[in-house]
């Protein structure tokens, strides 16, 4: 797996595993983020440092929700 792809599995926010599925090089409607609202919260805080990472679903959701299983 090459650097940049390594880079774009890793959240922003926390360096975790962001679960994206685009670049995981599924399709983007399985992404656990196609089914939830991110927190405006993240996305402030992440619209300077994300680039083109997703944020993973502990960062991008409100204090207790969870992604729908799938």
């Amino acid at each position: 797996m090459s650097q940049s792809k390594q880079i774009a599995m890793l959240c922003p926010l926390c360096g975790g595993d962001n679960q994206c599925a685009v670049a995981a090089g599924l399709p983007p409607e399985s992404c656990w983020c196609q089914s939830v609202s991110i927190s405006g919260q993240a996305r402030e805080k992440a619209k300077d440092s994300a680039g083109e990472r997703c944020l993973c679903p502990s960062c991008g959701l409100p204090t207790g929700d969870k992604p729908d299983a799938r």
